[in-house]
């Protein structure tokens, strides 16, 4: 048995939140242990196959990062004299939802589609501005009225609808 100690640093080095677990390996008998280890022996010899036991843990259940103090270094420490570690991997699994998840799922069409919102938008940015100052440049003899109703006391104008058009 041996402990799992996880360290979530920030950028200066300062702990911002840890995790522990107790994690244990399968007991396999001294007698289990001699005749795995002759039955196999040519295929360990040649590197065909080794002795390995997996194992997995879950050290942050529902961790959610702090944008003031974001996280920037990961300590893992096992704690035991007596295991023997040749290789290891650290899988991050993250759960998204919303907006994350579409851009994390399927990045190339939320490309797509973020630069064609943004290309919508700066053509009719572009069009109105171009109206607008079309607009003023002809002046304000261009066959617009204005129109005086007495009930209601406003002025109103009367554009034409060829004004727009080129």
């Amino acid at each position: 048995m041996f402990l799992t100690v996880a360290k979530l640093q920030d950028i200066e080095g300062n702990i911002v939140t840890s995790a522990s677990k107790l994690l244990m390996l399968r007991y396999r008998s001294y007698l289990l242990e001699i005749m795995n280890t002759l039955i196999y022996s040519p295929w360990l010899v040649f590197g065909f196959q080794e002795q390995l036991q997996r194992l997995r843990s879950t050290l942050f259940e529902r961790y959610v990062q702090d944008p003031h103090v974001p996280t920037g270094y990961i300590n893992i420490e096992l704690q035991n004299n007596q295991v023997q570690i040749y290789s290891g991997r650290l899988e991050i699994i993250v759960h998204l939802a919303g907006l994350r998840h579409l851009i994390y799922s399927w990045p190339i069409v939320s490309a797509l589609f973020g630069v064609a919102w943004n290309f919508l938008f700066l053509s009719l940015f572009l069009l109105l501005t171009w109206c607008s100052c079309r607009s003023r440049s002809r002046g304000e003899d261009d066959g617009e009225e204005e129109l005086f109703s007495p009930d209601r006391g406003q002025h109103r104008r009367v554009v034409p609808c060829d004004a727009f058009l080129p």
